[in-house]
């Protein structure tokens, strides 16, 4: 069963059931304004979670790419890059529980009611060898600066103008990768 859950720390506290490290992350992510979670029970415990932040950034997806001080700039010439986002921060499946399709009911879940509420993007920092979020529609970040109605050769321009990095520098900016979803 998949519940949509808000007070997420209080369902972890009962159940009792993610090791230390797990619980550790999700009380750092609570830390960062974590705002709703889906989780999947089974026998009423949790084998299951991805925990959304509630984000709606300057930028969308992104925000940590441009600098506070080119903000302003970029909304202003490219504004569809600032329509309203949100991130996974977490997603994960207790071991046992894995392989069986869980993982992709959750973010069926997600997609579908982040779509319903009128989101435009969805991100996530990528952390896994899956190809789990790609067989979903994401894209590296710099893939949906091409696909999206602007002109991405003048954003690349400016991108390298104003802040002074390198195309190739997009997609290893922070030493990760960062997917990105249009939403419906």
């Amino acid at each position: 069963m998949i519940k949509k859950e808000r007070n997420i720390g209080e369902i972890i506290k009962k159940h009792n059931f993610f090791s230390k490290s797990i619980f550790n992350k999700f009380n750092g992510a609570k830390s960062k304004g974590i705002s709703e979670a889906y989780v999947y029970l089974i026998d009423n415990k949790i084998v299951a979670f991805l925990f959304m932040m509630k984000e709606n950034l300057k930028c969308a997806f992104l925000h940590y790419h441009i600098k506070d001080n080119q903000k302003e700039y970029f909304i202003e010439k490219y504004p569809l890059i600032n329509k309203k986002t949100n991130q996974i921060l977490f997603v994960y499946t207790e071991e046992n529980f894995r392989k069986i399709g869980i993982a992709t009911k959750l973010l069926k879940l997600m997609i579908d009611d982040l779509s319903k509420r009128e989101y435009r993007y969805v991100w996530l920092k990528k952390e896994t060898d899956s190809q789990i979020y790609e067989k979903f529609g994401f894209v590296n970040f710099l893939e949906m600066i091409y696909s999206i109605d602007i002109d991405s050769k003048k954003f690349l321009e400016d991108y390298e103008l104003k802040l002074g990095y390198k195309k190739n520098s997009l997609i290893h900016f922070y030493n990760d990768i960062r997917l990105v979803k249009i939403l419906a």
